[in-house]
């Protein structure tokens, strides 16, 4: 999911930068809600009902917003090539329409090019793209300088600050040589005073929150996001896409339950535009439990979209059904199926190139044990691992896998001493091993210290972590991210 969210992080963003002004129209914010309700046609016919009114740049962004929002869902690249020359006529109303010395003019200039030139990168027109990210960037630092404090600064200036900031080391450097940089601690503190001014707002307080949870998503904070979305988006009240930013949350932090109950709270018969992605969470989230109709939800997906990421990966996750089920003809069937699609290039078709490509057959136990783990059902999975021999299993990626389990389910268990015992075991024992486990476990260690307030020790795990290389793969590649994302949390 990362591309789908680092290109709905940008627009989401992009949006509140409009609408913290207390002379926002009521009808505007409303708009705004349905937007992110996925009711683009109904936002429509709100703006339109005011198109006698004079020039109005909110408006002029709301009906850019609707644009963008349908051409990421639907997937048209005829209606891309045709939203090029509206682009090209929104600007200039802006320019011919709009006063240069206004204090809003080259922000939301600027909340215009990130719409356009993530949008042009999504549908794989980087360089046209990345011209105008380097627009927007310009503008944005333009009305910094002119007007220092400025609120409706700091959602862009946010945006920038956290996201470049989370960039690898390689991609932070050569942003900085076109002048992009960021300052995370910055990011965050704008992104929460932006929400805090907007707060009054319903359709603007959905937006902010939603915003707020992506820029944490983008910079690994997991638990962050889940502490914000959960004091903050009621399950009744919240628009379609706060509830599947909410539900994919929770998903990745292991509250599964929670996050099924949020995504079925998601309005289907209400929503003007499909939304597959649906399908593809709700699939994964019934994958933890091994629920009977998980491949309803994937094969919708598959069969309902044109789009080129997560295909890959849906049929990993259909494979590991049908193995979990003794079914190695349709195991074999959706292993093979993702060479149909195109090579990976986001992280989670690049995890499941490398579970295909391993050069034996997963164990079934074993692999059902990892879902159960990773939806928090904790005692199912230890009735799975009491019943297979670390011993026996041939590879020692499974016996790392094995211990490493073990050690989850004991934290989960609230057991966290016994835990640490068992990483301590893993790394010491496994620790030039290949695989991404002895590299997870050190992980968990240091968060468990973290969240128990010994924080000397999580700062030696996490550390631990950069000399645990592993494989350089995409796995070790996050497992790094997020332990740097706790030393900052520690001030280290």
């Amino acid at each position: 999911m990362e591309k789908t969210f680092s290109v709905l992080f940008v627009f989401v963003l992009s949006c509140n930068v409009l609408f913290a002004s207390p002379l926002i129209s009521e009808k505007q914010d409303k708009a705004l809600f349905e937007i992110l309700n996925l009711r683009t046609k109904t936002a429509r016919n709100i703006l339109y009902s005011d198109k006698n009114a004079a020039f109005d740049l909110n408006r002029e962004y709301l009906y850019n917003w609707c644009d963008v929002l349908e051409l990421i869902l639907l997937d048209n690249k005829n209606k891309y090539e045709s939203y090029q020359d509206e682009l090209e006529k929104r600007i200039k109303r802006i320019e011919t329409q709009s006063n240069e010395s206004d204090r809003d003019y080259h922000i939301i200039l600027a909340e215009i090019y990130v719409q356009a030139g993530m949008l042009n990168m999504y549908y794989g027109d980087f360089l046209t793209g990345f011209g105008k990210i380097m627009k927007a960037n310009k503008n944005a630092r333009l009305n910094e300088k002119n007007y220092p404090g400025y609120w409706r600064n700091n959602k862009l200036g946010g945006a920038l600050n956290v996201s470049v900031s989370s960039l690898s080391l390689f991609w932070k450097t050569l942003a900085g040589l076109f002048s992009l940089n960021g300052d995370f601690d910055k990011g965050i503190a704008q992104l929460k005073k932006y929400v805090a001014d907007v707060k009054d707002y319903k359709g603007m307080k959905s937006e902010g929150i939603l915003y707020y949870a992506a820029a944490l998503k983008v910079a690994k904070d997991e638990e962050g996001a889940f502490e914000l979305l959960r004091e903050n988006v009621i399950k009744e009240e919240a628009p379609a896409l706060s509830l599947f930013m909410t539900s994919n949350v929770f998903f990745h932090t292991g509250r599964n339950e929670e996050a099924i109950s949020y995504l079925s709270y998601y309005p289907k018969e209400k929503a003007e535009i499909p939304f597959i992605h649906y399908d593809y969470l709700m699939g994964k989230e019934k994958l933890l439990r091994f629920d009977n109709d998980t491949p309803e939800y994937f094969k919708r997906f598959l069969n309902s979209t044109n789009i080129k990421n997560y295909r890959r990966e849906i049929c990993l996750k259909l494979a590991h059904f049908y193995l979990v089920n003794d079914d190695i003809d349709n195991y074999r069937f959706y292993l093979k199926k993702m060479d149909e699609f195109p090579k990976a290039t986001i992280d989670r078709d690049r995890e499941a190139d490398i579970e295909k490509n391993k050069p034996y057959l997963p164990n079934p136990e074993l692999l059902k044990a990892r879902y159960l783990v990773s939806g928090s059902y904790f005692e199912q999975a230890a009735l799975i691992l009491k019943n297979i021999s670390g011993e026996k299993l041939e590879q020692q990626e499974q016996k790392n896998e094995y211990l490493y389990l073990q050690a989850c389910i004991s934290n989960g268990m609230n057991k966290g001493n016994e835990a640490i015992a068992i990483c301590d075991q893993l790394i010491k024992t496994q620790a030039d091993a290949e695989d991404r486990f002895p590299v997870e476990a050190a992980l968990l260690a240091g968060n468990i210290c973290l969240k128990n307030g010994s924080n000397a020790r999580a700062e030696a795990y996490f550390k631990k972590v950069a000399d645990l290389d592993g494989n350089d793969d995409v796995y070790i590649e996050i497992i790094h991210r997020k332990a740097k994302n706790q030393l900052k949390k520690i001030g280290k």
